[in-house]
């Protein structure tokens, strides 16, 4: 069975709502995925050609509730949250995130299944 997912997700608010999304001296939208739950929860895979030809995989990374350490004392828990960028090429593996990325167990487990999966399907585009 494949985890990545190649359709591109659809929006779920207007690109002049999502640009309304501000905070301080962060880029419009402030590094919030303008799509469904559902697709966040997807190893979105895209192609990317050219002179340097690579596979693009994104997820958003949601971890268990934890309890929020002592110095945060205006909190009782705690969840992570990150969007995590793979660049997959030819000889390398490139990841970045925008926060702490909380794998839930059966998620983490996929991660070699994805870059795999973007190997393999580099590999073929390039034949």
């Amino acid at each position: 069975m494949s985890v990545l997912d190649w359709d591109k997700p659809g929006r779920v608010v207007s690109i002049e709502e999502w640009k309304g999304i501000s905070a301080d001296s962060a880029p419009p939208g402030v590094y919030t995925p303008n799509m469904s739950d559902e697709d966040m929860k997807k190893w979105k895979a895209k192609y990317v050609g050219g002179k340097n030809p690579r596979v693009e995989i994104r997820k958003t990374v949601i971890g268990k509730e934890r309890q929020a350490p002592k110095r945060m004392t205006w909190m009782k828990t705690l969840t992570n949250c990150a969007q995590v960028l793979i660049i997959v090429d030819e000889d390398s593996v490139r990841m970045s995130a925008n926060g702490t990325m909380d794998f839930p167990d059966g998620e983490f487990g996929e991660l070699l299944q994805a870059v795999t999966e973007a190997r393999l399907a580099l590999a073929e585009r390039q034949k």
